[in-house]
């Protein structure tokens, strides 16, 4: 984005270019956080669909000049934990659903 690369609630903080060092003296780096799969392409990938089709009409931008939206990755994650969690629970149950129905033996050891 050239001289504009923070155009939203980080605009100013390394500083302004009126004013370099009026930057916040706690600046840190904090390590990569690891994701997994699932929920580094809902923040990646799926979030940005579902906001173009469904989303926008309810969450309003932070700028409007510039459109920036933000969502709190914290929420994300947990919604991402929880959606793999009840999935991982879902299929131990329909498995053990589907091998009771199967009568058959071979096809239950198939299956």
């Amino acid at each position: 984005m050239g001289n504009l690369a923070l155009i939203g609630e980080d605009q100013n903080v390394w500083g302004s270019s009126s004013d370099p060092h009026s930057h916040a003296s706690d600046l840190i780096v904090i390590k990569e956080q690891r994701m997994d799969h699932f929920s580094k392409w809902v923040i990646e990938k799926f979030i940005i669909w579902f906001h173009r089709c469904i989303w926008h009409q309810v969450k309003k931008p932070i700028d409007v000049e510039s459109g920036v939206v933000a969502y709190e990755e914290d929420n994300l994650l947990r919604y991402t934990s929880h959606t793999t969690t009840i999935i991982a629970s879902l299929l131990l149950i329909i498995s053990t659903v589907v091998l009771y129905r199967v009568h058959n033996g071979g096809i239950r050891l198939g299956t």
